[in-house]
This record gives C-alpha cells, structure tokens and sequence, in this order.
C-alpha cells in the first residue's frame, strides 16, 4: 500500500466545489453521511483531517464542525472547533434539528406543551413538585431543566 502525502490540495483535488464555496468530498462515505478516507492505518473523516493538517491534534472532547452544515465539505474555511453541545445548538438555532417523531409538543408522546416547558424550565421550586403538578416524573423536570429534552424551546 502506498502512502498518502496529505495537503490541502489533496483534499482539493478530491473535492466538488460548490458556489457556497464548499468543496464536497467525492471519495468514499460512511452510513452518517460524512466522507471517510483512511489516513495511516486510521479511518478518519477527510473535514477531521483538513483540520488536523492545518492545525495540528484535535483536543480530547471538541468535534470538528461545519459552518456551512455540509458532512462532505471539507474546506478549512468552513470548519471550527465546538463541543458536541456547541455543535447541537448550532443545529437548533440553524433548525437542522429533525426528529421523525417531531419535537416539543409536536413529539407524540408528549405530554406538556411547548409554554409549560418555558415555565417550567424558569420554575425555581423542587422537581417533585413541579412533576406532581404537571403529572410526569421528576427525572423529566431535570432533563428539561438541564437542556436534555425541549432544547428547541
């Protein structure tokens, strides 16, 4: 197996570009939908790779993310590091946040609405007793509280 010299025209020269600027990965992919290539003896995603040839090792915990919201774009233009949480809220507040099931009140086994979760998410009072009033378990008054569920809201 020959070795591969990795440089951004590498990944150029393996890249679709995009009049938003991206340049989409045209080699391989995995079932997520981001590109995949193997860099040595390592599958990586090629966005992970730009970075890391660009910038050096990713820090343990931060993710590699897309400001275009591209998987297969792999401009180092495009790309920032962010937590996985930063990399949530970026998908909510851009409403890439799909659900098949729906989200908030939409979700079908919901049981509080989308204004009860405001209030309850600002309700200084003990978990209990707010899942007491609102008939559901406490543990679901602290994933709500916490961002865990009803993040959209």
């Amino acid at each position: 197996m020959r070795a591969i010299h990795l440089s951004v025209d590498y990944f150029r020269d393996r890249s679709n570009f995009r009049e938003n600027g991206c340049w989409e990965w045209r080699g391989a992919t995995g079932g997520n939908g981001y590109g995949s290539m193997r860099s040595k003896g390592k599958t990586i995603t090629p966005h992970r790779a730009v970075y890391k040839l660009l910038h050096g090792e990713i820090p343990a915990g931060l993710h590699v993310c897309h400001r275009c919201d591209n998987r297969l774009c792999c401009n180092p233009d495009h790309l920032f590091l962010g937590t996985r949480s930063d990399n949530m809220q970026d998908c909510l507040t851009k409403g890439r946040f799909k659900t098949p099931f729906g989200a908030g009140e939409r979700a079908g086994r919901a049981k509080l609405t989308n204004e009860q979760a405001k209030a309850i998410r600002n309700d200084p009072r003990p978990h209990r007793v707010i899942a007491a009033e609102y008939g559901v378990d406490k543990s679901a008054i602290g994933h709500l509280k916490r961002g865990k569920t009803w993040a959209g809201i």
